[in-house]
């Protein structure tokens, strides 16, 4: 009976052994594929791993762990993720736009730019990469080609509202102030529960000194999101030019407490073991408070 347990045992172990030697490359991907959708991506970027193993020159794999360390935020790692993509499908317009993407990401602008043209010269009708090519522009202070390169995506895809919003503020930053709300108006049309389209264009009236159309689209885009604190504050600034100091002092203080909630949340989440840190900066507080103010009142009375 110890015999053929043992027996038993040995075919087991030889058997399944067998089987995972005999895993394809595709029943990696699938495992991969699981992971990811489950993020457990270490296990996803192991299956990969094992893809590549068997076959190198699986570009796929290569460009799931790029977009596993893209969602890590290891935007290091992706690059050389996509690198590997570019060299294995040079004719590929994605794989420029992929690595373009973290090249952004990682503050490589002309590079990011290379990849994006080298994309539209493939594909020259992907609305996204001029959007892409563009945003990589303004950063390069390349304003004209941002327009230019806009233009060129709102021909291929007229109702898309970011294309408006991005062009409606490429517009306001070369000072073309009356563009730049026509654009915004565009894309509130397109968009009208987006909040930053109204800032967007709140921006722009308070720029044009049309205050009383910049707080009516502040109060408009805080409806949508009350819990901007830069919005509140321009509010505040565009009420103080009308004189209404009152009501530029109610929004300076939303701000305020706003902003002091998003510190206190940040204090509190950065670790639990990190509370004696918020009860000093407050206790830091009630100290200038009671005795280096009253000091400083003294000294200059």
């Amino acid at each position: 009976m110890k015999k053929l347990l043992f027996f038993i045992s040995i075919l087991f172990l030889t058997f399944g052994g067998f089987a995972q030697a005999n895993k394809s490359a595709q029943d990696y991907i699938n495992s991969a594929t699981l992971n990811i959708r489950k993020q457990n991506y270490q296990a996803a970027l192991q299956d990969l791993d094992k893809v590549i193993e068997i076959d190198p020159t699986n570009s796929y794999a290569y460009y799931q762990q790029g977009f596993i360390y893209d969602e890590l935020e290891q935007y290091k790692s992706a690059l050389e993720k996509f690198n590997k993509v570019v060299e294995l499908t040079p004719d590929d317009p994605t794989a420029y736009f992929n690595r373009g993407v973290i090249e952004d990401k990682l503050n490589m602008y002309q590079e990011s730019a290379e990849d994006f043209t080298k994309g539209i010269e493939l594909d020259p009708y992907d609305a996204k990469a001029y959007m892409y090519l563009s945003n990589v522009q303004f950063h390069l202070n390349q304003k004209q080609e941002v327009i230019d390169n806009l233009n060129k995506a709102m021909r291929l895809d007229p109702k898309n509202a970011d294309i408006y919003y991005y062009r409606g503020v490429a517009y306001g930053a070369i000072g073309d102030l009356d563009n730049a709300i026509l654009d915004l108006t565009e894309a509130i049309k397109l968009q009208p529960n987006n909040a930053i389209n109204y800032f967007a264009r709140a921006f722009g009236y308070a720029e044009n000194g049309k205050y009383e159309q910049a707080i009516a689209d502040y109060t408009k885009g805080l409806k949508i999101n009350p819990n901007d604190a830069n919005a509140y504050e321009s509010r505040g600034l565009a009420k103080q030019k009308l004189g209404r100091e009152k009501e530029a002092r109610e929004d300076f203080q939303k701000a305020y407490f706003i902003r002091q909630d998003v510190n206190k949340d940040y204090l509190t989440r950065s670790s639990s073991g990190n509370t004696t840190l918020y009860i000093t900066l407050v206790l830091a507080g009630i100290i200038i408070l009671i005795i280096v103010v009253p000091f400083v009142i003294k000294r200059h009375l």
